[in-house]
């Protein structure tokens, strides 16, 4: 199927717009604990966050129980989560591009306070978005259909009119099965994702 003239793009922000598993290994390199236990334990739990199911309070009583570091972080788990978050400057870059030609929104598997936190330290574009779309406000995570209609709905045009930047391959399959386009990102090489988005923009 021919792709249409794309009107709106959707960026996630874990993977593409900050680089938070980075973050997940300097917090067990602070802690003298091994990253993949860190990484593990995380993805278990990062549903029920980003539901809202688990606060982030008591997935940090759930970190120091089950990993026993012999020391404690300066700041409260998220906080120092999100204060080891790498911004991927060249999708901010992108965004700043491309926001006056498209309509840009977000949507991200998150928490509200996580959320808060991300865009008080300038972690996210500054720009108008269209739309945010925060799972933790409507109760559905990536892949589940329902966030994706409810984002749908936001954007307000076709699905074949979206494009939409994850780096999750499942949410990615998942979104073009619903009828959008989608570019999976490569975190560890913006570069080439960009230059795949910049392609399908210019069809």
């Amino acid at each position: 199927m021919k792709i249409k003239k794309i009107k709106f793009i959707y960026f996630d922000i874990g993977g593409v717009l900050v680089d938070h598993v980075s973050a997940l290994k300097k917090i067990a390199n602070e802690l003298k604990i091994s990253e993949e236990k860190v990484i593990a334990l995380f993805a278990k739990h990062c549903d029920e966050i980003d539901r809202g199911t688990l606060p982030w309070k008591d997935f940090e009583s759930i970190f120091y129980n089950k990993l026993s570091p012999s020391s404690k972080l300066k700041t409260c788990f998220l906080e120092s989560f999100v204060n080891n978050f790498e911004k991927i400057k060249e999708t901010h870059n992108l965004i700043h591009e491309l926001k006056d030609k498209f309509d840009i929104g977000i949507i991200s598997n998150v928490a509200k306070d996580a959320f808060r936190l991300v865009k008080s330290k300038n972690l996210i574009p500054n720009i108008d978005y269209k739309a945010v779309v925060k799972s933790a406000e409507i109760k559905f995570i990536k892949p589940e259909k329902e966030i994706f209609d409810y984002a749908l709905t936001q954007a307000n045009v076709s699905q074949n009119e979206i494009l939409f930047i994850d780096d999750n391959e499942i949410n990615a399959k998942a979104v073009k099965s619903f009828g959008w386009n989608s570019v999976l990102f490569n975190t560890q090489n913006p570069s080439k994702s960009i230059k795949k988005i910049k392609k399908i923009l210019s069809n």
